[in-house]
């Protein structure tokens, strides 16, 4: 790869954890997507993003190896796969997930095109941070599955917060990542 050619990366978020560290089905829907798609030849790596963000009595295991786990027991190679263990939320998916990719040597945003996996209303809210945040080279791999009312209200609302803060750096964002981290320890 040259200096200046693009990097197409696969980006697939968590989405939950059921007990005890098992993806649930809609992650597995977004692995099951990503690697259809790197199938096809045309991508370098596959980000899976997601840490530890439920109770131990549901998750003692990041979710992005849980998912690194799914990928390779499915035929992918560990060697093409960047985990970001860290995160718990939508926000820190796109940091810290990009960070990972930088220790790979891919630090340059500008250079990477990042096909997203996962739900549509979870992606818009995704894609107008990612871009705040880096610019533009996102686009949509759409994984569609039920959600609730209730569900698809939420992520209404998380679109919402999205626009008002695409950094993940106001009041609402942090206390929502405080919450989960305490969660995760069992607090």
């Amino acid at each position: 790869m040259s200096d200046t050619e693009i990097l197409e990366v696969l980006f697939v978020p968590a989405e939950l954890i059921e007990p005890i560290n098992r993806l649930s089905v809609r992650t597995k829907l977004r692995c099951l997507r990503a690697m259809d798609l790197w199938l096809t030849g045309k991508y370098t790596y596959i980000v899976v993003s997601g840490g530890k963000f439920l109770p131990p009595s549901t998750q003692t295991a990041p979710a992005a190896l849980l998912m690194e786990h799914w990928l390779v027991d499915h035929g992918v190679s560990e060697k093409v796969i960047v985990r970001d263990l860290q995160s718990v939320d939508t926000f820190e998916n796109i940091r810290l997930g990009m960070q990972a990719l930088a220790r790979h040597g891919h630090g340059d945003p500008s250079l990477i095109t990042v096909t997203l996996v996962t739900e549509p209303l979870h992606a818009a809210r995704f894609v107008h941070s990612f871009k705040a945040m880096y610019g533009s080279g996102i686009r949509v791999a759409p994984v569609r599955y039920h959600l609730s009312f209730f569900e698809q209200v939420m992520e209404v609302v998380f679109t919402c917060i999205h626009m008002l803060d695409p950094g993940g750096k106001g009041r609402v964002a942090r206390y929502n990542r405080l919450r989960r981290r305490k969660a995760a320890r069992g607090e």
